[in-house]
């Protein structure tokens, strides 16, 4: 169910990059048609401003043209004043007429073409205003096109990056199954070698109690003085003498050790059992035929079984909970030596 949800979840999230993407790339190539629109009508008007130009110098230089003519114009009317001033004859008159008459167009011309010029000069104007305005625009424009251009890019990059996630998350999951399930199958091997290897240890003990329980019935039977009921074994309080005895033990077992050497006999396995069949665990050979084995005991009068012999074991209450010392000499097989104090003792 979690891989369903993991596996539906990237789907969700490709799709709806697929999409953001998508919609960035419209809006960049809408954003990019615009921008070519503008650039063209910026061209255009570059264009007629300089047709604008051309058409005010072509009229400027009209009117200074009509501007010079007028200049003539006047000084030919100061000379027709000046005939007829000194001889009014009718044909100096007219001729003063004509003078005057020419200048009155000349005016008109001039006062025409400096309309011209100044409507001119208007629309060049407005020409430059509206291409300046369309340059602010399309500054705004390639701005914009450049940011969506980048968010486009960085959504693409996100988009890898999200794929590149996906796959080292599914390559790393696919690795700890692999070795999930190589680890449940080195503990199962592990399981089964500590199971065989409990079985024979087993084995071993019941054979070697059964092998001391027929050396016990055969010395019963030549007469002699094993017992086979349980033995009782008192532990006793935190005393001074309580102590002095354990440190004794430990003393005496030291003894032992240093007596037999390196080249002794091997151990056996022993293990401490209730008699009710708790298990308090396996003695520790030390060596010379001496064992030891360190365990809590809980009942005021707890029996145990050690190689097939029961031994009574009294504790008072102080002592219950509290873990003890279980030495077990075994340099007599006839007639083995088990002892136990608190471990407390030994501090």
């Amino acid at each position: 169910m979690n891989k369903l949800k993991k596996a539906l979840l990237c789907v969700a999230i490709a799709f709806g990059l697929v999409n953001v993407t998508a919609h960035a790339q419209i809006t960049a190539t809408e954003l990019g048609q615009q921008l070519e629109d503008k650039k063209q009508e910026a061209e255009y008007l570059e264009k007629e401003i300089g047709f604008a130009k051309l058409r005010r110098q072509a009229s400027q230089d009209k009117l200074k043209a009509y501007e010079n003519d007028l200049a003539q114009k006047q000084k030919e009317l100061k000379q027709a004043q000046e005939r007829y001033t000194s001889a009014p004859t009718p044909e100096n008159e007219q001729f003063l007429r004509n003078a005057e008459q020419r200048i009155e167009l000349a005016d008109l011309s001039i006062k025409s073409r400096i309309s011209s010029v100044v409507r001119l000069e208007a629309k060049e104007e407005e020409l430059v205003s509206k291409l300046g305005a369309l340059k602010s625009e399309l500054a705004k424009l390639n701005s914009s096109v450049n940011k969506t251009r980048q968010a486009q890019n960085t959504e693409q990059n996100t988009q890898s990056l999200q794929s590149e996630v996906l796959a080292r998350e599914e390559l790393l999951q696919r690795r700890l199954e692999t070795l999930q399930r190589e680890n449940d199958r080195l503990r199962q091997v592990a399981l089964n070698e500590t199971e065989k290897r409990e079985q024979a240890e087993e084995r071993a003990t019941s054979a070697m109690e059964r092998a001391q329980t027929a050396e016990l019935a055969l010395a019963q039977a030549k007469g002699t003085s094993t017992k086979v009921a349980a033995e009782d074994v008192m532990a006793e309080d935190d005393t001074q003498s309580a102590r002095a005895r354990a440190k004794a033990e430990m003393q005496r077992m030291q003894a032992k050790l240093a007596s037999g050497g390196a080249g002794g006999s091997s151990g056996v396995n022993l293990f401490l059992r209730g008699a009710d069949g708790t298990d308090y665990g396996m003695f520790k050979y030390l060596g010379a035929q001496q064992y030891r084995a360190d365990a809590v005991i809980h009942q005021a009068s707890s029996r145990f079984r050690v190689a097939g012999r029961t031994y009574q074991v009294k504790v008072s209450k102080a002592g219950l909970g509290q873990e003890f010392v279980f030495l077990y000499d075994m340099s007599n097989p006839e007639s083995p030596r088990f002892v136990t104090f608190k471990k407390s003792l030994l501090d």
